[in-house]
């Protein structure tokens, strides 16, 4: 069976932002963002959905909430559209990321979500080296190939920190 893992907060709100703002939304996150860096299953899928509306010029919400794309898609799409009228300052603040809804700047609302995505991303992937470099100490390895998977981590972390994905 396929790996699936679970939709983070950033994402549904870039699914939600794609869908509703179309072309725009869809080239400026998927120029600043590769597939790998979605979720694997339902949220990587509609992802690869939208891109290919988008190659073919339109982006439609309408198959994806009607279900022509599978249950598991159609109940994340649904999910993640109505997670907007739901969403409190409070959720805002603790997420990190801005409800377009209530911003009606949608470029910056997607690069919130985009940086705090990708911060959870290289967070999860720092853990990973720590643990391996623990592993390593206990094994009586070598740790220097897994300290310097952690270094490069914090260094692309430190870079995300400071907007680097974006080109600025």
């Amino acid at each position: 069976a396929p790996v699936v893992v679970p939709a983070r907060p950033q994402e549904h709100e870039l699914l939600r932002l794609m869908l509703r703002h179309g072309m725009l939304l869809v080239e400026h996150v998927l120029t600043h963002m590769s597939l790998e860096e979605f979720a694997a299953g339902p949220v990587r899928q509609t992802v690869e959905l939208l891109l290919s509306q988008f190659q073919a010029g339109k982006i439609d919400a309408q198959p994806f909430v009607q279900g022509e794309h599978g249950p598991a898609v159609q109940a994340l799409v649904v999910e993640a559209i109505a997670e907007k009228h739901q969403a409190s300052e409070n959720w805002e603040r603790k997420m990190g990321v801005e409800i377009a809804g209530k911003d009606p700047k949608p470029i910056k609302a997607a690069n919130s979500a985009m940086k705090q995505l990708k911060l959870a991303r290289v967070d999860d992937a720092i853990e990973s080296a720590k643990r391996r470099v623990l592993q390593a100490e206990r094994d009586g390895d070598d740790t220097a190939p897994a300290q310097q998977e952690v270094a490069a981590y914090v260094d692309l972390r430190r870079q995300i920190v400071d907007g680097g994905f974006l080109g600025g």
